[in-house]
């Protein structure tokens, strides 16, 4: 229910942040700590939210909680509020567009599924994710670790006997490929940009508001008799998943990618479906038939799969040093050195591969142009801002940044 707004980390942003990949023990321990509180609550919103919304009361229970999360975010955001861009707008209301139709699906399926299947079946996003970012980069494993996680959903629906699956189930899997876009979007759109992460996370939960305020009075039981039927523990489960699942989860986020590697940050918040089974067994009294049992086991381990094919991906260099283009040397422009101390006669191209680990600095395309023998650089059509690094060392990284 609350993983939607996860944040997108990188060994880049590390990196700039001028942050060790590792910490000392008592850090490193309340990192851990925050984490997997993060990953518990997440877990712990399907069985939490079953007992509070119902088919007819989806939108007004939406209006319910985000009303508290968009109060309790915008207070420490007040005096930042002014310096909004015109691009974090724009970007906010298209996120939390998509983010209000990840919510209002998701919301729906808890409701006519199980609490378990629902975690089970949301953590597909995991390799759903990679499939819409860079299908072709892919290697067989990712795929066999996908087919595993979906034939592990099939035997997942199939608790009472084979038959289609349930309607919840599918509301939650159609969730599951919206966020998978909604992190596609996000990472593609706001690429080479600077915006500040609290504000468009207040813009996209203030449009999830603003969706389903009016959705409330034309759909289900309106929006008044909803918030009136609410009894004082429905009001404490919505302000549960308004303050722990999304406002705290959010600045834990932040805070601990600041302190230890993306890698851990990923394979701790990877242990919310765990938390989503154990939650929705223990605490709905919900069980599982042996097919279940399989189907479950198989999720686990084809999403844990495929998150370490992904990350490693991600951990691979990718720049590679070609040979120069036709017509790709400046006019007038003095070549790079060839590592001697005499000049090679060409202009080094420096291809920056577009794929899972793009290098810091760069906002994704492909080439950037070395002159003026190691002194000054002009940035082709990379745009990067380069500076006086020798061009040798330029050609064996392939960055383009100061380090």
């Amino acid at each position: 229910m609350c993983g939607t707004l996860r944040l997108c980390y990188s060994d880049r942003a590390a990196r700039l942040d001028g942050v060790p990949e590792t910490t000392t023990l008592p850090t490193a321990a309340r990192v851990d700590i925050a984490l997997l509180a993060v990953a518990v609550t997440w877990g712990s919103s399907y069985a939490v939210a079953k007992d509070v919304v119902t088919p007819d009361t989806v939108f007004g229970f939406l209006v319910a909680r985000f009303g508290i999360a968009v109060a309790a975010l915008s207070i420490p955001l007040i005096p930042s509020l002014r310096r909004t861009t015109r691009a974090e707008c724009g970007l906010g209301v298209v996120f939390g567009a998509i983010l209000a139709a990840i919510l209002v699906l998701e919301t729906s399926g808890v409701t006519r599924t199980s609490a378990a299947n629902a975690g089970l079946i949301i953590s597909l996003t995991m390799v759903i994710t990679p499939l819409l970012d860079r299908p072709r980069e892919l290697p067989r494993a990712f795929h066999a670790a996908t087919g595993a996680a979906v034939l592990g959903v099939v035997l997942l629906t199939q608790g009472s006997g084979f038959a289609l699956p349930g309607l919840g189930d599918l509301l939650v899997l159609l969730a599951a490929c919206t966020r998978a876009l909604h992190v596609t979007a996000i990472a593609r759109l706001t690429a080479g940009r600077e915006h500040d992460t609290s504000r468009m996370t207040l813009i996209q939960l203030a449009t999830v508001l603003a969706v389903a305020a009016p959705l409330a009075e034309i759909h289900g039981a309106g929006l008044a008799p909803t918030l009136a039927s609410m009894t004082a523990p429905d009001w404490l489960r919505t302000a549960y998943l308004a303050l722990a699942c999304t406002i705290f989860a959010f600045y834990a986020q932040m805070w601990a990618v600041r302190h230890t590697s993306p890698s851990r940050v990923g394979l701790l918040l990877g242990t919310e479906p765990v938390w989503a089974l154990t939650c929705g067994l223990l605490l709905v009294g919900e069980a599982l038939t042996p097919t279940g049992l399989l189907g479950a086991a198989l999720v686990l381990a084809g999403t844990t799969w495929g998150r370490g094919i992904d990350t490693a991906l991600r951990a691979r260099p990718t720049p590679v040093v070609t040979g120069p283009p036709p017509g790709s040397a400046r006019p007038g422009s003095r070549p790079p050195p060839n590592g001697h101390g005499q000049t090679s006669g060409l202009t080094t191209r420096v291809r920056i591969a577009n794929g899972p680990t793009r290098p810091s600095g760069c906002p994704g395309r492909e080439y950037g142009s070395v002159r003026d023998s190691g002194r000054r650089y002009w940035g082709g059509r990379c745009g990067c801002p380069w500076s006086a690094r020798s061009a040798r060392s330029r050609r064996n990284d392939g960055d383009c940044t100061d380090r």
